[in-house]
């Protein structure tokens, strides 16, 4: 997106139907509104080339007149979205007026190559705030989204600045969500239609690469990677709250360890209170999910395939069923976290402090420097950085007990989210190096990561068969068929780790 581009700068928040009477009450919607009746239908070809390249094409009917919009969609490059708006004379799409937009060109055959994908109706009600010369759009809809004969509820609020800066934005959220408990969103409605139309069941959201280039200062790409890491971590709350999904759980965790390599990996720009609010809190939030995704990871890795060797046996059924009652707890623990008041705010906070937080506006000229400096010439050293912990601590990895293999394979993932981060801005040779790079310290974290799981076995086995002999007696089974290849998985490890340290940095091209 070009900096001319037309851009929409907006805040999106999730609301239960239950208390959208607590939210018409409060004092922000108390002004003049107005409402709308809205409807869009949503255009793509068969081939989805539109979703694809990472836009949607609507038409909607705002009264008596067609108005045709092309959007960005997918994860987010920030608040800020490419939008190009235009009146056009049906409810069919335009396509000379689509030239000037991001996918003139995109689809062969013209305006027949695309069809109708889903609706959108809803009842928008909307109230327009002032502050100085901030002025924010609040707009509430309630509706629904219609593929076939597939349907799901809309309902959502959406805080959209028309002037002013994005600090206004955060301000009114902050108010609106200490009175009623709104969950911020990422997900556009187009990308809720999408996958309605293709009857995608809610699943786990993988790890996004944010686009960055060589010429970008440190600190937009620390936003656009922030952002990456945020998306992925509410998507996945999102879909733990309509299903216990191991892998979400697992991949929410994986967008909060990425978010707190990030604070690692541009720690010197961030410097402040809230960088220690920020990583506080998403340390506790991934806490809480520990247990969960540890009952998940020993279920999976070391019950499930010994009761398979020992089927019908009394005791493996008895521990199975153990197993069941202590991984449901630890999902209640977990959900009753992600729905608490302290994560909705951490994820609201977390956000404001990316977009607006005070390491934006750090005056001292040495910190003001290094925030405004292009990502080339910082990345080489905070990979350097990262690079030289994970060399220090692997030295003698073969002899390192469980807990400092454990500090290591942490110190891994810091440096390859690192990596895989700013390997983009090395251009295509770095690209290439990196993927050897990659490879290597993956090995040597794959081997860390079973030995790591082999030691929590060890540790879940006596919590969960607590003081029965015959779960502790089961459980004992499991485990020592897990251990097996512990000696093998050190050898793996520590020839991964010399391999990693012999490796030429692709960052000094």
């Amino acid at each position: 997106m070009a900096d001319s581009d037309p851009v929409e700068i907006e805040l999106k928040f999730l609301v239960d139907p239950a208390v959208l009477s607590r939210l018409r009450a409060h004092p922000l919607l108390a002004g003049p509104r107005w409402e709308e009746r809205l409807r869009s239908v949503y255009f793509d070809t068969s081939r989805g080339d539109l979703r694809t390249a990472g836009f949607s094409l609507r038409v909607r009917k705002v009264g008596a007149v067609f108005v045709q919009t092309i959007k960005q969609c997918g994860p987010p490059a920030g608040l800020a979205r490419g939008e190009w708006e235009r009146a056009v004379s049906s409810a069919r799409p335009d396509l000379p007026a689509l030239a000037a937009t991001p996918v003139a060109g995109l689809f062969d055959g013209g305006v027949a190559a695309l069809h109708p994908v889903f609706t959108t109706t809803v009842r928008r009600t909307s109230w327009l705030w002032r502050g100085g010369a901030d002025i924010v759009e609040l707009s509430l809809d309630q509706g629904e989204v219609r593929a076939k004969d597939r349907r799901a509820r809309i309902c959502e609020l959406e805080l959209e600045l028309k002037s002013g800066t994005p600090g206004a934005l955060f301000d009114l959220a902050r108010e609106v969500s200490a009175a009623v408990p709104v969950r911020l969103s990422f997900d556009s409605k187009a990308e809720r239609g999408f996958r309605l139309a293709r009857a995608e069941a809610p699943g786990a959201v993988g790890a996004n690469s944010p686009e960055v280039s060589a010429e970008m200062s440190v600190a937009e790409t620390f936003r656009r990677i922030a952002r990456a890491c945020l998306a992925q971590t509410l998507a996945n709350a999102e879909v733990l709250r309509q299903a216990r999904r191991p892998e979400a759980l697992h991949q929410m965790r994986v967008g909060l360890r990425r978010l707190r390599a990030a604070l690692a990996a541009f720690g010197p720009i961030l410097a402040g209170p809230g960088l220690d609010l920020v990583k506080a809190d998403t340390k506790w939030l991934a806490g809480e999910l520990d247990g969960a995704r540890d009952e998940d990871v020993f279920i999976k890795s070391t019950f499930e395939t010994a009761a398979e060797r020992a089927e019908g046996d009394a005791g493996f059924a008895a521990l199975g069923a153990r197993l069941i009652e202590v991984q449901s707890r630890a999902y209640d623990r977990a959900m009753d976290a992600i729905d608490s008041r302290r994560a909705c705010d951490l994820l609201l906070e977390a956000s404001g402090w990316i977009e607006a937080g005070e390491w934006t506006r750090n005056a001292d000229p040495v910190a003001s420097a290094m925030r405004e400096q292009t990502i080339e010439s910082y990345a080489g050293a905070a990979l350097d950085q990262l690079f030289k912990s994970v060399r220090r601590r692997a030295r003698g990895l073969g002899s390192l007990d469980a807990e400092d293999r454990h500090k290591l394979r942490i110190k891994a993932k810091k440096l390859r989210y690192g990596a895989e981060f700013l390997a983009p801005v090395f251009g295509r040779r770095g690209r290439k190096r990196a993927r050897s790079f990659l490879a290597c310290l993956e090995t040597m974290q794959d081997a860390l990561g079973e030995l790591n799981d082999i030691a929590g076995a060890r540790r879940k086995a006596l919590e969960d068969a607590g003081a029965d002999p015959q779960l502790a007696y089961a459980a004992g089974r499991a485990v020592g068929r897990r251990e097996h290849g512990e000696r093998a998985l050190i050898k793996a490890a520590a020839a991964a780790s010399k391999s990693l340290r012999d490796a030429e940095p692709f960052w000094r091209v």
